[in-house]
């Protein structure tokens, strides 16, 4: 995995980002990776996968979806904010990402490589960016996959995954 921001996620063009909110955090993706947005309703949380909460259905794809978090631990109880599943995409996999909020970016923003010294091991994200008066993580679907997917135990932050409820949400 790359440290540094690829060429492609460096666009300041308005409107090439979509930030979604977990919480206090903002977390800025190209907004070429985001394939749908649903409503978290349509999740369904029997036998989730490991980490996850539920799968969604998108266009007869099984997918697995996550809620995470502001400090991006996964949680294995969907808040009642979590209102939207946007599903996202990258070269490795498509999956489901629970937020309060989605937005397109509608400003240039501007986006800075991660600073050496906030480089954890593992972590999705790859920089930062000036976003809605405050600072915002930038990720790419790539990167985020590979972090939920993970063990809870390698995760960073040490988040613990608890049973799902077996309902609908």
């Amino acid at each position: 995995m790359r440290d540094t921001l690829p060429n492609a996620v460096k666009s300041t063009q308005a409107g090439a980002y979509a930030a979604l909110t977990l919480g206090k955090l903002y977390v800025l993706l190209p907004r070429t990776e985001l394939r749908t947005i649903e409503a978290t309703t349509d999740v369904m949380t029997a036998s989730p996968p490991q980490g996850g909460v539920g799968w969604i259905e998108v266009n007869r794809d099984r997918l697995p979806v996550y809620c995470t978090g502001a400090d991006l631990v996964p949680m294995s109880a969907i808040p009642v904010e979590r209102r939207i599943c946007v599903v996202l995409k990258s070269d490795i996999a498509s999956f489901g990402m629970l937020c309060d909020e989605v937005v397109l970016a509608t400003a240039n923003i501007a986006m800075k490589d991660m600073p050496v010294a906030m480089r954890l091991p593992g972590t999705p994200i790859i920089g930062l960016a000036q976003y809605a008066d405050t600072i915002a993580c930038v990720c790419t679907a790539e990167r985020l996959s590979e972090f939920l997917r993970k063990a809870p135990s390698t995760r960073l932050g040490g988040g613990r995954t608890l049973p799902a409820s077996k309902d609908h949400v």
